[in-house]
């Protein structure tokens, strides 16, 4: 079944033309799908696929010891990594797998700064992806916090898997056609 979600992401999802830079945003808990869709992608005549990994406890922790000021700025390999590869056309799949209360008590002034700084400073990046100029899409994964908050009463492998068919389900990936 993941194989067919990669497929699906690749093929319709972003529509990956040949010779495309691919470049997917995951966290590392996503590895496993970030792999497949890097094989289909290949497949599908990717000239090149850049994987652009957080980590959610890393991402909790830099929100928890930094003040405002430090979220008012992007490091310039970011800035770099978003808007060449915008200039480029190249194709973003985003996997969204977060923990739904990942930033729970975090100092909004601090999420709001990042956002900002992130719009102004990968301008080229944000401006192609709202003007529809290059290819994009946003896709699920299950991560365990996820997981278990949509089914609390199942073992962490259980609601894993559950989530996986939930997933695999409302993209038809589950069907035949």
């Amino acid at each position: 079944m993941l194989k067919k979600y990669a497929q699906l992401i690749v093929r319709q999802g972003v529509n990956l033309q040949k010779g495309q830079d691919l470049v997917i945003s995951a966290d590392v808990e996503c590895a496993p799908l970030v792999k497949e869709i890097a094989k289909e992608a290949y497949k599908a005549g990717a000239r090149d696929v850049i994987p652009d990994y957080s980590d959610e406890t890393l991402t909790r922790l830099r929100y928890e010891n930094n003040e405002v000021d430090y979220f008012k700025e992007v490091p310039n390999y970011i800035k770099h990594l978003r808007n060449d590869y915008a200039l480029k056309h190249a194709a973003i799949v985003t996997i969204t797998s977060a923990n739904p209360e990942l930033l729970k008590g975090i100092d909004p002034q601090k999420v709001m700064a990042r956002s900002v700084a992130m719009h102004t400073e990968c301008d080229v990046f944000y401006d192609h992806l709202d003007r529809m100029i290059d290819r994009w899409c946003i896709v699920g994964a299950p991560s365990l916090k996820w997981a278990n908050k949509v089914f609390p009463d199942m073992s962490d492998e259980e609601a894993m898997e559950a989530l996986w068919n939930a997933i695999y389900h409302v993209t038809y990936v589950d069907t035949e056609d």
